[in-house]
């Protein structure tokens, strides 16, 4: 997913990735895999909450905004993902300030 710079750092990417990471339990799922491209310290951060760890970094694959890029490779098992909630709580219920449509472009 790619986030716009103006919804970086607010619990979007908890709020969006959490219901994803839940709906993987009732799948035939074992292990998931995340390419994160460097740098980028927020989806770092992101994925080692929901109990991703490091296994490699591919140099210079992924490319981007006419550039080519390092990637950063994580695995979780899936039964051991941390159930992550958004950080944010308005009136009593924790939620997110973005929807879909406005945090991915």
């Amino acid at each position: 997913m790619y986030y716009r710079p103006e919804v970086v750092g607010t619990g979007c990417g908890t709020a969006l990735y959490a219901p994803c990471s839940r709906s993987l339990e009732s799948e035939d799922v074992q292990t998931i895999v995340a390419g994160v491209s460097l740098p980028n310290p927020g989806s770092v951060s992101l994925h080692e909450r929901f109990g991703f760890r490091p296994v490699g970094v591919f140099h210079a694959v992924g490319r981007k905004f006419d550039k080519y890029w390092d990637v950063a490779w994580f695995r979780a098992s899936c039964g051991s993902l941390i159930r992550a909630t958004p950080t944010r709580q308005l009136g009593g219920i924790r939620s997110s300030p973005c929807t879909l449509p406005q945090a991915i472009f």
